[in-house]
């Protein structure tokens, strides 16, 4: 083996917006999974992400603009504290409710679109179970999932799990059984 980890973590690259798969070298899965392989996979992600994920960013940019009106609205309206009627005050809290209501609102669209991601990024990983469990080889969607996914490697478990079992089993001596039957 080749790398005591057992599993790799491929991490979202926010700057280039893909996951970053060129630090992985087939060494790593011990020749297990080639880089064509690993980027198949992660390229089917990232279209299922940016397909599923599309509407949020766009809510977002849409909620980005919202809240910048509002506070130009807010900020330059040309009236200062004292001169400000109740009036006022009453339309800058429905702004200021407005702009938490959209966030919010956006949050929650934000979550419901990852469960929708993480749904099928899961469907995904069943049909890629025949290529990458044949070589012992498990996609896991972490908790954080839309930052990153884990290869995780069964190999090193089950290779270690075989290691344990050796290591662990008693050995009996003469005396030992003889000290044994005379014990109460």
């Amino acid at each position: 083996m080749t790398d005591n980890k057992q599993f790799l973590r491929f991490s979202w690259s926010f700057l280039r917006s893909k996951i970053q798969r060129t630090h992985y070298c087939p060494t790593q899965t011990d020749e297990r999974a080639t880089f064509e392989e690993i980027d198949r996979f992660l390229g089917e992600v990232e279209q299922i992400y940016f397909r599923l994920m599309r509407p949020v960013y766009l809510y977002g940019i849409i909620a980005l603009l919202y809240a910048s009106i509002t506070m130009f609205f807010i900020l330059f309206t040309g009236k200062d504290d004292q001169n400000k009627t109740q009036y006022d005050w009453v339309i800058e809290a429905a702004w200021y409710l407005s702009y938490l209501f959209a966030f919010s609102i956006g949050y929650f669209f934000y979550e419901y679109k990852k469960e929708k991601v993480s749904a099928n990024v899961h469907l995904l990983i069943q049909m890629y179970h025949s290529v990458f469990g044949a070589k012992e080889l498990r996609w896991v969607i972490p908790g954080d999932f839309p930052e990153a996914i884990e290869l995780w490697k069964d190999y090193t478990v089950s290779n270690l799990h075989s290691y344990i079992d050796i290591e662990s089993t008693p050995v009996v001596t003469e005396s030992a059984k003889l000290f044994g039957k005379g014990m109460p």
